[in-house]
């Protein structure tokens, strides 16, 4: 009994991802760990994780900058490129039942450090705006905005408002507002 009251109690304190309303007329301004929870809550199947996986690589053989990858040219001015095997990391993906977003993240990371712009992947969108799809949804904002003077100094202004709601403005941030970032 004690359990399930402590189960109830703890699921009482987290917030709902339906609570996140796409398009809402108010932003609703939230802590990290809050969105981050309802960001990691939707999870892929491994089956579905290797339909994705076998049809990037299915796609990845006609990417013709793979040997280069692989084998990179020497240093370029301050520009270094990093080896990179595509063929070989994509199998290092977790394949497992788990978080849509951390799936994604694996492979999105992958791409990346093939520092090739043409080189993308994404999430498609329906149509229809699924509630689940939780990600399009969210976008991050500092507190506070940055202000130089003419002597250089750079402080750290609190924003107390974004697109009309209510910022709790860290009390390290509003205690020295008046004071400039030593560098």
């Amino acid at each position: 009994m004690i359990t399930l009251i402590l189960v109830l109690i703890t699921l009482s304190f987290g917030r709902k991802c339906y609570y996140y309303i796409p398009y809402q007329s108010e932003p609703l301004v939230d802590t990290i760990d809050s969105a981050f929870e309802c960001i990691e809550e939707p999870t892929i199947s491994k089956d579905n994780k290797n339909l994705v996986i076998n049809r990037l690589k299915r796609y990845l053989e006609s990417y013709v900058y793979k040997d280069i990858l692989k084998n990179p040219p020497n240093q370029i001015g301050t520009y270094h490129y990093d080896k990179v095997d595509i063929d070989k990391e994509i199998n290092k993906i977790n394949l497992d039942e788990g978080s849509v977003y951390e799936f994604y993240s694996q492979i999105q990371k992958l791409f990346i450090s093939a520092k090739d712009p043409l080189l993308s992947f994404a999430i498609l969108q329906k149509n229809e705006i699924s509630i689940r799809n939780y990600i399009a949804y969210f976008y991050y904002f500092l507190p506070f905005n940055i202000m130089i003077d003419k002597e250089k100094h750079m402080y750290l202004i609190p924003k107390y408002y974004y697109k009309n709601a209510k910022i709790d403005v860290p009390s390290e941030i509003e205690n020295n507002k008046n004071n400039y970032v030593n560098q």
